[in-house]
């Protein structure tokens, strides 16, 4: 996590927030047991699957040796099959999963990730993204189980619209506006620092860890 986003943690688990993240889940494992299926049935056993960190899937690494029609490792190691493999035919390129933010339009959130100037008849005149470059909008969650806090990383909309506002020129308008009613944009949940995100997730890790070795 960057210094500019903000920190909705998720306080009702059967809100519009934690509806989206669950979907999002599923989404996300169903996607990931295809591939890790289809590995299983067409690349060496000790392949590895990398993903990005939005968790697509990125390509493979190979420890015993790149299989004939694949492309060389990049800096991180990372193969694909060449254009003319006919592995790829065979590879689910079509499993994957949202945006996190599309969730959220899902259940009828939208978290802004782009600030717009508009002139008085409303034509933008200038728009820029604000939070992290890629992946503005982030669900995360310190488990799946129910106790398990979880929450959702927008960008610092304080900050960006701050910081925005001195942008806009004389006779132009901002959207969303200064006074974007961020702190109410996800209901359920609540705005917290960093600190206090990583505190919850800490305490809920180490009361995780006393209850497994009370069991053992």
């Amino acid at each position: 996590m960057n210094a500019n986003i903000m920190i909705y943690l998720i306080e009702v688990n059967d809100g519009p927030v934690a509806k989206a993240l669950r979907s999002f889940q599923q989404d996300k494992a169903a996607m990931r047991q295809a591939w890790l299926d289809w590995a299983r049935e067409h690349l060496p056993s000790d392949a590895l699957m990398r993903e990005w960190s939005d968790g697509q899937v990125a390509g493979f690494a190979f420890p015993s040796g790149i299989p004939d029609g694949w492309k060389k490792p990049n800096k991180n190691g990372i193969c694909w099959p060449r254009q003319n493999n006919p592995i790829l035919k065979t590879m689910p390129l079509n499993k994957r999963f949202k945006r996190p933010e599309e969730y959220l339009e899902e259940v009828g959130i939208t978290a802004p990730t782009m600030i717009f100037e508009k002139n008085s008849d409303g034509e933008t005149w200038a728009s820029w993204g604000i939070g992290n470059f890629f992946n503005p909008v982030q669900f995360v969650w310190a488990g799946l189980e129910e106790d398990a806090p979880k929450g959702v990383v927008t960008p610092d909309y304080a900050y960006e619209l701050r910081e925005g506002a001195k942008r806009i020129r004389n006779g132009c308008t901002m959207q969303p506006p200064e006074d974007f009613d961020w702190q109410n944009l996800l209901p359920g949940c609540r705005v917290i620092p960093r600190y206090e995100w990583d505190y919850l997730v800490g305490k809920w890790q180490e009361t995780r860890n006393d209850a497994e070795e009370q069991e053992a």
